[in-house]
C-alpha cells in the first residue's frame, strides 16, 4: 500500500491518530512530497463533509504544512457541492480560531475567498469562520481581484453607514493594481457612490440611466467590470 493509499485509508475510516502516525514516519523529503499529493490530489476528491473533518486532522498534525489545503474548496465551488453550514466545517472553524494563533482564520478565509464561485457561498465562508463585522469583510474581499469578489465589495460597501470614505479608500487601493478591471470597479464605485474627489484613470462610464443595472444582478455587474454594455430589458 502507497503512503497516499494509507491515508486515504486513515481519512475515510475518520482514524485521526493512524492518520498521525502516518504522516509521523515519513522523512522531510517523503512529507513534502506528501503534503503536495494531499493538497492537490486527495483532499479534492473527497466528499464535502469528510474534506473539512480531513483538513481538521492535517492541521492538528501540523498547521503551518496542510493550512493551504483549504484551497480544494475550489473543486466543491465549482461543482455547488460546498457546504459551510456542515458540522465537519463548523469543528474545523472552532479549532482554527480556538487552538491557533489569532491570524490562522484570516489565513484560512483569504486563501479560500478567490475560490468562492456564488456570493451564496462566499457569504457562507465569512458566515462558517465568523467573520461577521462589514469592515473585516470589506478587508477580506479588497485583497481578492476575482469579479465574484469585487460584486460581493460592492454590495458590502452599500451596507456601511456614512461609506464614502471608505468607499474612497477602497477606489485608491484597488487603483494600484492599475489594470483594466481594476479601474472599471473604480469607475463603478465612483459612479454609484458619487465620490467625485478622486482622480483617476476613467476607463469606463457609465450613464445615469445605467445605474440600477449596476446592481440588478451579478451578471449585469460583470458587464460593467469587463468594459461591456448590459442590455437594457
Amino acid at each position: 500500500m502507497t503512503t497516499s493509499e494509507a491515508i486515504r485509508e486513515a481519512i475515510e475510516a475518520h482514524d485521526h491518530e493512524q492518520l498521525h502516525r502516518i504522516l509521523e514516519r515519513l522523512t522531510n523529503m517523503e512529507f513534502k512530497r506528501t503534503e503536495q499529493s494531499v493538497r492537490e490530489s486527495l483532499l479534492p476528491s473527497l466528499s464535502n463533509e469528510l474534506f473539512w473533518e480531513a483538513l481538521l486532522g492535517l492541521i492538528k498534525f501540523r498547521r503551518q504544512a496542510f493550512m493551504s489545503g483549504i484551497m480544494a474548496v475550489e473543486t466543491f465551488a465549482k461543482k455547488r457541492t460546498l457546504n459551510f453550514a456542515c458540522e465537519e466545517a463548523q469543528r474545523l472553524s472552532d479549532y482554527v480560531r480556538t487552538s491557533c494563533p489569532p491570524d490562522a482564520t484570516d489565513k484560512l478565509v483569504s486563501m479560500a475567498l478567490p475560490k468562492m464561485q456564488t456570493e451564496a457561498q462566499a457569504d457562507g465562508l465569512f458566515q462558517c469562520f465568523h467573520v461577521d463585522n462589514p469592515r473585516t469583510r470589506i478587508a477580506h474581499l479588497l485583497k481578492s481581484e476575482s469579479p465574484l469578489a469585487y460584486y460581493v465589495l460592492f454590495k458590502s460597501l452599500k451596507h456601511i453607514p456614512d461609506q464614502k470614505d471608505i468607499v474612497r479608500k477602497s477606489c485608491i487601493y484597488i487603483m494600484k493594481r492599475n489594470n483594466d478591471m481594476a479601474f472599471n470597479m473604480v469607475s463603478i464605485l465612483r459612479t454609484y457612490f458619487g465620490i467625485d474627489d478622486l482622480k483617476s484613470r476613467l476607463s469606463l462610464r457609465i450613464e445615469p440611466y445605467e445605474m440600477p443595472l449596476i446592481e440588478r444582478s451579478y451578471e449585469t455587474f460583470q458587464d460593467f467590470l469587463y468594459g461591456k454594455r448590459p442590455k437594457v430589458k
